[in-house]
């Protein structure tokens, strides 16, 4: 009898051992692009979610959202440069006209605080610059519109933190000011994207 159940369980035993490994090599045929996009869209996920766990203190956010628009200021410039869709150039122009304005209202107001901003862009927003930079036509357009989702999501995120944090009630007014427009930004940036 046990021999009967050992030759009845040995081939069950069998194929399921050998649909797990079916199943892990169907996954590693996975086409390279596509496993890669994956695995960034998670991670753009994730970065996109996460806020600051104890607050941003009111230099935290004030440089933080001056290294942001900085970079949208940067990135709206090249593309204007770039750029062959004419909504791409449109939209890039108004990154520039409207965070150039953020940016020198922010500046105003860390000034009037004694915060330190921040002249250019972090090192990760510049690699970012010089990513786009490479790319050309099309490519550049599609690259770009994604970028800003990207970076806008963010922005938000910053802002939205900051509602909660931040105690100055300048910067607080700032923050409400600006966070419609940046709102504006995304969903505009979205459409631009698809």
């Amino acid at each position: 009898m046990k021999v009967l159940t050992l030759i009845l369980i040995t081939p069950a035993l069998f194929m399921v051992f050998a649909c797990g490994s079916n199943s892990s090599n169907a996954d590693s045929t996975d086409n390279d692009s596509t496993t890669v996009a994956r695995d960034m869209d998670s991670d753009l996920n994730t970065e996109q979610v996460q806020a600051p766990q104890n607050g941003l203190s009111d230099e935290e956010f004030a440089k933080e959202a001056a290294n942001g628009g900085l970079a949208e200021v940067a990135l709206g410039k090249l593309a204007i440069e770039k750029a062959t869709d004419a909504k791409v150039k449109e939209f890039a122009q108004m990154m520039v006209t409207d965070h150039t304005k953020a940016n020198d209202e922010l500046k105003a107001l860390a000034s009037a605080k004694s915060i330190t901003l921040p002249t250019a862009p972090k090192a990760d927003k510049q690699m970012t610059k010089d990513e786009l930079s490479s790319l050309t036509g099309a490519a550049f357009d599609k690259a770009y519109a994604e970028q800003m989702v990207v970076d806008h999501e963010k922005t938000v995120a910053l802002f939205e933190a900051g509602k909660t944090s931040v105690q100055d009630p300048e910067l607080v007014t700032f923050i409400d000011k600006t966070l419609p427009v940046i709102k504006e930004h995304l969903e505009h940036s979205k459409k631009l994207s698809k």
